[in-house]
């Protein structure tokens, strides 16, 4: 059964994009920690068989994966725990982002300003995407505008995924009161992933 929370972009853009495995895993844990056991192995039994493969084989963090897999389990999650709200994938990436830092990362973001986050944001893209790039529009002190370029999400969750991962980052290097919106969608027929932030400083 496919069940998907979000639109879908054309499947030869979806396709093309791989990510690493280490995010996969961190989506398996997020179920399993926030859900149960359970809750996971039903999210299993539903998947489509190529997806169901990828997440019941050995998921090895540094290794590429096709990135449709991770949008139907996400689009998934969302249905079926979150409300079928894409909005509510903001707590997956925000999750996804805190799991990654280990102890090198995680000092850079307490040590480092929003904006130096920002700029190491838009370096590191290419290390989990095999297509794309983020591009820091414009960054102050207290305000940031970025987009991420030939970039297809396979769904609206997607979206709201990466944007959760970005306001969470902010928040581990000092940033508080966040206001932050997805602003342009290709989704919705833009040329760009678009978000825009605003925060006070202050730990």
């Amino acid at each position: 059964m496919d069940e998907r929370s979000g639109e879908t972009g054309p499947n030869a853009e979806i396709e093309k994009i791989l990510a690493k495995g280490v995010t996969f895993q961190h989506l398996v844990d997020f179920v399993r920690d926030r859900f149960g056991a359970n809750a996971w192995l039903e999210i299993l039994g539903d998947l489509k068989p190529a997806t169901r493969e990828v997440f019941t084989g050995s998921l090895l963090a540094s290794c590429w994966y096709p990135y449709d897999a991770y949008a139907e389990v996400l689009d998934l999650i969302v249905r079926r725990h979150l409300g079928g709200r894409p909005e509510a994938a903001r707590d997956i990436g925000a999750n996804d982002l805190e799991q990654s830092l280990n102890t090198v990362y995680r000092f850079l973001y307490r040590a480092g300003s929003p904006a130096f986050i920002i700029r190491m944001s838009s370096l590191l893209w290419r290390s989990y995407f095999n297509v794309g790039r983020m591009v820091v529009v414009d960054s102050g002190a207290e305000h940031a505008r970025v987009r991420i370029e030939e970039f297809m999400p396979p769904s609206k969750a997607v979206c709201w995924d990466i944007f959760g991962s970005m306001c969470r980052g902010l928040e581990l290097s000092g940033a508080r009161d966040v206001e932050a919106r997805h602003t342009e969608c290709p989704l919705n027929g833009d040329a760009f992933l678009g978000y825009e932030a605003t925060w006070k400083m202050g730990r």
